[in-house]
């Protein structure tokens, strides 16, 4: 939870943090050319109170700032055409239980609830409501890639051999106790992403290069290796220390300079909850679509299935699903095929046993 952060304050500078109160704010996100994002029935207006608190955190930070990363930190880092096929090994963040801090000069200000990051982009660029539209990846969806691979394996095969997958976690220091920070915003090329989003730069924040990241980053090395050899895979790709990074936009074509987005001023702390091997939601979609009467159970939370939240039912024809449910407030988040925590993807007759989730699409 979000009280377990160091330096926890509450000051002048608190939005009301409860699922849902996001809400005004993605109705001025963009849609991505499916169906319109505006919801009538939520206020699309920040109150007075929000905009006076927005305004006070707009003071300059010194530019020799601890945490600032030179301009070509993420020169590196390459543009994806592999968001379909790859799997990935990822630190999660998981910004609705666990929140983020923004820091500014002693004050510590925590973003939590469905509009973390929402807020906190929002406080960044309050004069243009830039930051609002910034964050257009889902909220079960940030995280730190580690490593990418694909596999010869079949998907099923892989799960598999991931369920009797018990390695020595000794030596690995506690994921939660590792601070990350970030402190700069980049652009990435999307010229070789998928036909559909092809030209849509990815914007991330690299992650500053601390002792004790690069401490972490030395000693999860012989865990990767242990999943390597797990996935058989020859086609393994391990993200370097300097590379790291959060991607918080993928979808929305909207232009707008960087600098406009005042990070500096406002650095950026958080932790992750686990480590995890997760396949593409593309792939798990195809794999769900093609399973005998839908049995094939992917995600966590809530997913929208035939124009209807998974969980509540409700329609969501009128707005464009974006990983959670405007009635219920639960949001969608993929089943890793290993984890950390315990966590992996389970067979079809452990769900339907589960009296708790709602699932008539097996009915």
């Amino acid at each position: 939870m979000a009280n377990n952060y160091e330096h926890q304050n509450n000051n002048d500078y608190n939005y009301p943090s409860h699922p849902g109160n996001n809400y005004y704010i993605r109705s001025q996100r963009p849609n991505r050319g499916r169906r319109s994002s505006g919801y009538p029935f939520f206020n699309t207006s920040t109150d007075s109170r929000q905009q006076e608190q927005q305004q006070q955190v707009s003071t300059t930070r010194n530019n020799n700032a601890p945490f600032d990363r030179s301009s070509s930190a993420a020169s590196s880092l390459k543009a994806s055409d592999d968001e379909s096929n790859v799997y990935a090994v990822n630190l999660l963040l998981k910004p609705v239980e666990l929140g983020i801090i923004g820091e500014n000069n002693q004050n510590h200000q925590v973003f939590n609830g469905l509009g973390a990051f929402n807020n906190y982009f929002g406080l960044l660029a309050p004069n243009k409501s830039l930051g609002y539209t910034l964050p257009d990846v889902w909220d079960g969806y940030f995280h730190i890639t580690l490593a990418k691979f694909s596999t010869n394996i079949k998907p099923h095969q892989l799960e598999k051999n991931f369920s009797n997958f018990f390695p020595s976690l000794e030596g690995l220091p506690s994921i939660p106790d590792v601070v990350f920070r970030a402190s700069t915003i980049k652009k990435i090329s999307g010229a070789n992403r998928p036909v559909k989003v092809r030209g849509i730069d990815f914007l991330v924040l690299p992650i500053y290069s601390s002792v004790k990241t690069k401490e972490f980053y030395e000693r999860v090395q012989p865990l990767l290796a242990k999943i390597q050899k797990k996935t058989g895979s020859t086609d393994w790709n391990v993200t370097l220390l300097d590379d790291l990074h959060v991607t918080i936009r993928k979808y929305s074509n909207i232009q707008f300079e960087l600098n406009e987005i005042k990070i500096a001023e406002f650095p950026l702390e958080f932790r992750c909850s686990h480590l995890e091997v997760k396949q593409s939601r593309d792939r798990a979609i195809k794999r769900f679509k093609v399973a005998e009467t839908n049995s094939y159970r992917w995600w966590t939370g809530v997913t929208e299935i035939d124009g209807k939240c998974s969980g509540c039912q409700e329609t969501t024809m009128f707005y464009a699903w974006e990983g959670f449910c405007l009635f219920c407030q639960k949001y969608e988040s993929i089943i890793p095929i290993w984890s950390t925590d315990g966590t992996h993807i389970k067979n079809c007759q452990e769900i339907k046993n589960d009296e708790n989730v709602k699932q008539p699409w097996l009915n």
